[in-house]
């Protein structure tokens, strides 16, 4: 049995992130938070595979406190289940604006490798 793939030195990604949904406060700024996460998850995608790229978006339950109460991947396109777990715990980390009711966000991330 061959071993499984480890990570090379990856350049860092292009990472596109937006959100849409009922937006309030800091929410952006929320997601810019996030957004190393998503280029770290990124940077190991391009070591085990450098022309990896893809898109996936998510569902975000936001809670009344502004937590991120669950991340579920709505869509995905050209990326791995390792890729997009790793994409999810990250939008799980999430920070968003308390608003005292729950509510719903969508995100779109694209993962590209560095032109």
């Amino acid at each position: 049995m061959a071993p499984a793939a480890k990570p090379t030195s990856a350049p860092t990604p292009q990472i596109a992130a937006t959100l849409s949904g009922n937006t309030v406060g800091k929410d952006p700024a929320a997601l810019t938070a996030i957004r190393p996460g998503l280029i770290a998850c990124g940077r190991t995608a391009l070591g085990l595979n450098p022309a990896e790229h893809g898109v996936v978006t998510f569902n975000l339950d936001i809670g009344a406190d502004g937590n991120v109460s669950a991340a579920t991947i709505k869509q995905t396109q050209g990326l791995s289940s390792a890729d997009t777990a790793c994409m999810t715990a990250q939008m799980k980390r999430g920070d968003f604006e308390a608003t005292g009711v729950s509510r719903t966000l969508f995100a779109l991330v694209v993962l590209r490798p560095p032109p």
